[in-house]
């Protein structure tokens, strides 16, 4: 038999959003890009608990590697590189223990960005920084 046809081939799709959704999402972005503690907690919580959000997935996704991305490229790392990539670690948190939304489709997206995080060499460029308390957190 062919190999071929016992293959099952899904596509990650974006789906077309609605203002609110739109809205929401860069409510999240702008959060996490500034960091403040109050509103991480609102963003974390929402994201954990809030229906209506799996067509958000890939644009949240494509967001964390967008920032992971960023940080990676620049040298020396930026002094907010281990605390940008703890939020981004802790939306994916949030993500998997909302029990609406299903990341099976997104997980081989998922788990590079969570790799990078666990073994590059160098996420931060700062001796000081506990880097390490990240790595064990992915």
């Amino acid at each position: 038999t062919d190999s071929r046809k016992n293959t099952r081939i899904e596509n990650v799709v974006e789906h077309e959003l609605s203002s609110e959704q739109i809205s929401y999402y860069k409510t999240v972005v702008k959060d996490i890009l500034t960091a403040s503690r109050s509103s991480l907690r609102a963003v974390y919580a929402s994201l954990s608990s809030d229906f209506g959000l799996q067509n958000l997935l890939p644009y949240f996704i494509r967001f964390m590697f967008d920032q992971q991305l960023h940080i990676l490229k620049v040298d020396p790392r930026p002094l907010w590189s281990l605390q940008r990539l703890q939020s981004l670690l802790c939306m994916v948190q949030c993500m998997l223990s909302n029990p609406s939304i299903e990341l099976e489709a997104y997980l081989h997206k998922l788990n590079p960005f969570i790799l990078t995080v666990m073994v590059n060499r160098l996420l931060s460029s700062s001796l000081t920084d506990d880097h390490w308390a990240l790595r064990d957190y992915a």
